[in-house]
């Protein structure tokens, strides 16, 4: 037992050649992995070997996922839809005077004193689209029928007939007045006295149905 207080030897340990290497500790690297170390001996940890597992432990980036981009344009394909339908529903319902459509305005109607007597209704057609329209028919439920006319002169003689449409250019319109394009209504169902109103649909090619209401004048 040693005594306490005295100081105790500590020998060093030398580090022992390997039997294969050439000379004295040569490095550890020609040391085969599977390799006995003898005792007292030191092996130190090759320094690669820290660099390779933090290699191999280290997880890829993931890739960002796509889906924003779907959601995007999925989105921007909605909203082309709605568009698309809310167009097609103004088309159909006719609303006069909206910017950037087919639009009738100034329409009226002769007065007729008697059922079953024969007037005619005139409107003026705008197209403010970029695409030729046409005027196909038109239809009332104050007349029995409803056919659209033309007036011409020929051989100096004044005539009418009925054309099958109207074409309305892009841009551009086209005024329904006495002496000109008019809407013949026959078989009035009832008198239309003046102040009263008619309501006239018109179908057209490319807008499709407009509904307007014509004011009954005295002409």
């Amino acid at each position: 037992m040693t005594p306490i207080g005295t100081h105790l030897a500590v020998t060093p340990i030398a580090v022992l050649p390997h039997p294969d290497n050439d000379g004295p500790a040569g490095p550890m690297d020609r040391q085969g992995p599977c390799e006995d170390v003898p005792h007292g001996s030191a092996r130190p940890i090759p320094a690669t070997a820290t660099s390779d597992r933090s290699a191999t432990t280290e997880e890829p980036e993931e890739p960002v996922p796509a889906f924003p981009a779907r959601c995007g344009r999925r989105g921007a394909q909605a909203v082309l839809l709605l568009t698309l339908l809310l167009t097609i529903a103004s088309c159909t319902t006719g609303a006069a005077g909206t910017p950037g459509r087919v639009t009738v305005t100034g329409a009226w109607v002769r007065a007729a004193a008697v059922a079953g007597q024969t007037t005619a209704a005139y409107f003026t057609i705008a197209n403010a689209t970029t695409i030729g329209d046409a005027l196909l028919s038109v239809s009332t439920p104050a007349a029995g029928m409803a056919q659209i006319h033309e007036t011409t002169m020929s051989s100096g003689m004044m005539g009418m007939h009925e054309v099958p449409r109207v074409d309305v250019p892009a841009g551009g319109t086209v005024q329904f007045a006495p002496g000109g394009y008019h809407v013949m209504l026959m078989s009035l169902a009832a008198p239309l006295d003046a102040g009263a109103s008619v309501e006239l649909t018109l179908a057209f090619e490319h807008a499709g149905k407009v509904v307007i209401k014509a004011e009954v004048r005295k002409g």
